[in-house]
């Protein structure tokens, strides 16, 4: 088996090494080539977890994770080109069709359930996170070929695999950006928070994830306050698509009412989402007593300090009455 293994590796070496000279035809109207790919894929993870599950196998197993991770290399080089093309559409589809054929396997390693969807998805999302900014289908990638089941909302966590898989390689991904930003304004993070949560406001929900993802010292608020907040400072464009056959007051009057009416959905889906996800850092006692904290610290009036002390505060201050709200107690019957 061993010899064999080495033979499968060392072809799929050759044609990662060659893939540079391949177009990007040959992989985009070849749907059969990059499912092919996939399938290897699905089956080279499933003997690797199974071996490494095995002591008495470590070298086979380390074959089967060279293979792997030539595998890896090759679907990473695939969708980095595919995704630069004008016709993307092909990627996302091989992608959603594997993945939802494959979404409930698991292997259970050491008693740990390890599932393959969550693997391939490390590799998938590095490379989305990291690239659609700087493309110009952006838009059409997002709005048109990402599967709307992947994107996190309060609905799509709690019955779609995937989109719990997407959240948890979000955080990873975004973490890291948060806790050592190298830039004044983090456009990827910016872009990905817009696009991957689509109900959220995004300059509330990006207070959220700074606060929930930074590190901090002796006292939280305060370093969080102290550091760079570097994304989220931009709503959304909200367009008017009703009628303008009244007068030009009323229509004023009209878009600022759907404006008005937008802003706080989206306000009252980041604070649900907040809580639902992060419920260990935002119960009512948690934020009372961030409340509390935040009202007794100072800063100079007008500083940055200041306004970010106050965009804190109106942000628990509605999470505190979202929670409010939702465990009102019902009316007593006479």
């Amino acid at each position: 088996m061993e010899q064999n293994l080495k033979v499968v590796l060392n072809l799929f070496n050759d044609f990662s090494n060659s893939i540079d000279n391949r177009t990007f035809f040959f992989f985009h109207y070849s749907k059969e080539v990059f499912s092919q790919i996939l399938d290897w894929h699905f089956i080279v993870w499933c003997e690797d977890q199974y071996y490494h599950s095995d002591k008495k196998n470590l070298s086979v197993a380390y074959q089967y994770f060279q293979i792997e991770y030539i595998l890896n290399s090759i679907i990473i080089k695939i969708e980095e080109t595919t995704l630069k093309q004008e016709e993307n559409y092909l990627i996302f589809q091989c992608f959603k069709d594997h993945v939802e054929k494959y979404k409930e396997h698991y292997i259970e390693v050491y008693g740990t359930k390890r599932y393959y969807a969550e693997d391939l998805l490390k590799t998938f999302y590095n490379v989305l996170f990291d690239t659609t900014v700087d493309l110009t289908t952006r838009l059409y990638i997002w709005e048109d070929q990402f599967p709307s089941g992947w994107k996190i909302t309060r609905n799509n966590i709690v019955t779609e695999r995937i989109a719990k898989i997407s959240l948890n390689r979000f955080l990873v991904w975004a973490q890291e950006r948060i806790r050592n930003p190298e830039k004044e304004y983090d456009d990827k993070l910016d872009d990905v928070v817009k696009n991957l949560f689509p109900d959220v406001e995004p300059t509330i929900w990006a207070k959220i994830l700074i606060f929930v993802l930074s590190p901090y010292g002796e006292n939280r608020l305060r370093s969080v306050i102290k550091r760079r907040w570097n994304f989220g400072h931009i709503g959304r464009i909200i367009t008017y698509s009703g009628s303008t056959e009244n007068s030009e007051e009323d229509f004023d009057n009209r878009v600022n009412e759907m404006i008005r009416s937008e802003r706080e959905r989206e306000t009252r889906n980041t604070f649900e989402l907040g809580c639902y996800i992060f419920r260990d850092q935002f119960s009512k006692e948690d934020l009372q007593k961030y409340l509390e904290e935040l009202n007794k610290i100072e800063y100079q009036k007008d500083s940055d300090e200041e306004h970010k002390r106050m965009k804190l505060l109106n942000i628990f201050s509605g999470m505190l009455e979202f929670l409010d709200q939702k465990v009102k107690p019902a009316k007593e019957q006479p």
